[in-house]
């Protein structure tokens, strides 16, 4: 009788270290589940937000639909007479349904800061609107400037 109530004793004693040990396991575990949490819902904030974006996007495309699809393709805005211009080859990248962006570059040698300022301006205000991507402008001495860019512009065909 001595015998099995130490076996008894012994078993239980064995039973409640391993209960406490693998409840120790689990809790260590369980820290981990929190950060991957955090991600997930970090990451499902992320997405939705570029959902938003793409729906105000697809949205603002819908209700200006019938202007582009009606405008003639706009033309790059004149600088004047005096101020020398290269242009890049025209790129045109089929986004699908019938529309397109139009993509050039632009390079102004000898440019007043503000003629720059005017010209981004003007190229926003064409139907189609023309969109700045890239811009670099360097100071050249004298007070004018070198000016390169790239301008995008969305139309229907």
């Amino acid at each position: 009788m001595n015998n099995r109530n130490s076996i008894a004793i012994g078993s239980a004693v064995l039973l409640f270290v391993i209960g406490i040990l693998l409840s120790l396991y689990a809790i260590g575990e369980s820290k981990g589940y929190g950060i991957k949490s955090k991600q997930k819902s970090a990451d499902l904030a992320r997405v939705s937000n570029i959902a938003q974006q793409y729906a105000d996007l697809n949205a603002l495309v819908e209700r200006n639909r019938g202007t582009y699809a009606s405008a003639p393709q706009s033309q790059i805005p004149a600088l004047g007479a005096d101020i020398k211009v290269q242009t890049s080859v025209e790129k045109r990248i089929e986004l699908g349904s019938g529309w397109g962006m139009r993509s050039i570059d632009v390079a102004c040698d000898e440019i007043q800061p503000g003629n720059v300022f005017d010209f981004i301006d003007a190229a926003g205000k064409a139907v189609p609107p023309w969109k700045i991507s890239k811009l670099s402008i360097i100071a050249l001495p004298g007070g004018k400037s070198k000016a390169v860019m790239t301008l995008n512009s969305v139309e229907k065909k």
